[in-house]
């Protein structure tokens, strides 16, 4: 792969990691953190992947040479080299775990074609071309910056007058507990070899115990001023005023017809060289162009008459539209979709076809466009989201058993379905003779309720907003005929759920986004200028855990 199309793949893989982190953001629970280097709970990251996901090639086991090299100050501080190793190997964990929650199984194969042998040490792997900077080299900047960044809230917080509390002291004290968990599961001696085995030679319990109590002070003072962030109605409004596309959602489907799918090829099956020619190239985009209209002849105004459509096309007979459902307008990725759902008038039934097309230049220097596809585009329903948000709470009975692939994909039979099905309605019926209050949910909730994100609750999501949930826990929520105290049952992948209405909060889900909107633009202009102004000195980054190898 030559130089520039590793740079192009190593953007697009960046451009996706954002992708995926901006509609995560819509979709977190009601507190919306912003997510930054510095917060801990990066920490138990490393605690849970430290068994395999990173290997060290060879360590010294003394570590003098890392703690008698002075690596970085900032302002006050002065690192040395073990000591920014924890941002060092936190820094590579984190982003190697973001590749894998982006293509899962496929990470071997992307990150060979970035050129990065996941076997092979990092700072023997060239990240850039031009000027010959190493993986390691990345990562060990990356590594500079936050440790920066972290020093320079950490000051912050102190002159704020912060302190670790009871709580932060017994969350590191957790944190060093699951490490001995980890320790023995790994076959260590002790936490003392687990601890070096993680973060390279250096590292000790001492040195890691300041690293995460400045890490979760931070975090906590971070999250403190998020909170603190408030806005008015008026505030509210004329920012919705300057952005309102961008809090609307459409729901819409979606079908791409490629030339491809239409090529017949002459060449003999087994010639592996054969160069379409451009008779055969030009019959394929014709069909493609043929089969787009005779679709939009059609008519379709459902996802079921759209299908019906589609099948109807001997060569489309086996695939179907892509629904899209309340997609936030800067989620649209394709402009001229976005452009077209947004348009004045917009209404359901509606549909377009938007030409798919590659940009060439020809003998003379001009660009040409290439059509290689279509794609059509069925309106469905444009949302300006002034629904409420709401409170619920619900008990979780999930089945048990099951039958786990090699993908670790669990399926479960009729009869464990059936088990979890009646052991929620015997509960229901407990609850119901109890009286059927709130109150009453809350405690069967806490003793049993196989939901342990909310076990302690006794079931509550508080402030819960369209598309938080999945579709037929949403669906329940926020059916317009929901009233207070109303209840049902409802089956999702989960299990079955007791589902109470506590209620709606007042607050629309429209004004609950630009409010985190508001709130994450001033965040970031905050940590930002607090990051800016600190001073900071690289002295050497030689005793970095350069030569890790990142292995699965």
């Amino acid at each position: 792969m030559s130089a520039s199309s590793k740079k192009k793949l190593r953007k697009e893989l960046a451009a996706a990691e954002l992708t995926e982190k901006q509609l995560t953001e819509k979709k977190e629970a009601k507190k919306l953190k912003v997510q930054t280097a510095i917060f801990a709970v990066v920490i138990l990251l490393v605690v849970a992947i430290g068994l395999g996901a990173l290997a060290v090639t060879t360590y010294k086991n003394s570590g003098i040479a890392e703690r008698a090299t002075k690596a970085l100050t900032v302002g006050e501080h002065t690192l040395n080299a073990a000591e920014l190793n924890y941002f060092y190997i936190d820094n590579v964990n984190s982003t190697y775990q973001n590749w894998y929650n982006t293509y899962g199984d496929y990470i071997s194969y992307y990150m060979l074609m970035m050129g990065l042998d996941l076997t092979q040490p990092l700072n023997t792997q060239v990240y850039n071309m031009e000027d010959g900077t190493t993986y390691a080299d990345y990562f060990a900047e990356q590594a500079i910056q936050n440790a920066v960044n972290t020093y320079a809230i950490y000051d912050a917080a102190l002159a704020a007058g912060l302190t670790l509390t009871h709580e932060d002291t017994v969350s590191v004290d957790n944190t060093f507990m699951t490490m001995e968990y980890y320790a023995a599961m790994g076959g260590y001696t002790d936490l003392k070899s687990y601890i070096r085995g993680v973060y390279g030679p250096g590292a000790n319990e001492k040195t890691l115990r300041s690293y995460l109590e400045m890490l979760t002070l931070c975090q906590r003072f971070q999250s403190e001023h998020y909170d603190s962030l408030t806005y008015t109605q008026a505030d509210l409004d004329a920012y919705n005023a300057e952005h309102s596309d961008e809090f609307n959602s459409f729901t819409y489907s979606t079908f791409t017809i490629n030339q491809n799918e239409f090529l017949v090829c002459t060449a003999d099956k087994d010639d592996k060289d054969h160069k379409h020619t451009v008779e055969e190239l030009s019959s394929a985009i014709k069909n493609a162009e043929a089969a787009a209209n005779t679709l939009m002849e059609a008519k379709p105004t459902t996802v079921e008459e759209f299908n019906a459509a589609i099948k109807a096309i001997a060569t489309l007979t086996n695939r179907s539209c892509t629904e899209n459902k309340a997609v936030l307008y800067p989620s649209v990725q394709d402009e001229d979709i976005q452009k077209w759902l947004n348009e004045e008038g917009r209404k359901a039934g509606d549909m377009t076809l938007i030409t798919e097309t590659t940009t060439t230049t020809d003998d003379n220097g001009n660009t040409v466009e290439n059509p290689y596809g279509y794609t059509l585009v069925l309106f469905h329903e444009r949302n300006e989201n002034n629904m409420e948000l709401v409170n619920v709470r619900h008990l979780l009975k999930q089945p048990t058993g099951g039958t786990t692939d090699a993908n670790g994909n669990t399926t479960y039979t009729d009869e464990e379905w059936k088990a979890a099905e009646d052991a929620l309605l015997a509960l229901v019926a407990e609850w119901e003779a109890a009286g059927k209050t709130e109150e009453a949910l809350a405690e069967l909730v806490k003793e049993k309720t196989d939901d342990p994100g909310s076990k302690s609750t006794g079931g509550l999501y508080e402030g819960v907003y369209p598309g938080q949930m999945v579709s037929e826990f949403n669906d329940w929520c926020f059916d317009e005929v929901r009233v207070e105290g109303d209840y049902g049952i409802v089956k999702t992948d989960y299990g079955y759920h007791l589902i109470y209405f506590c209620g709606r909060t007042g607050e629309t889900f429209r004004n609950y986004m630009i409010t985190n909107t508001l709130r994450n633009d001033d965040f970031n202009a905050w940590t930002t200028g607090i990051h800016e102004a600190a001073e900071y000195t690289v002295h050497s980054t030689s005793k970095l855990s350069l030569d890790l190898i990142l292995s699965k």
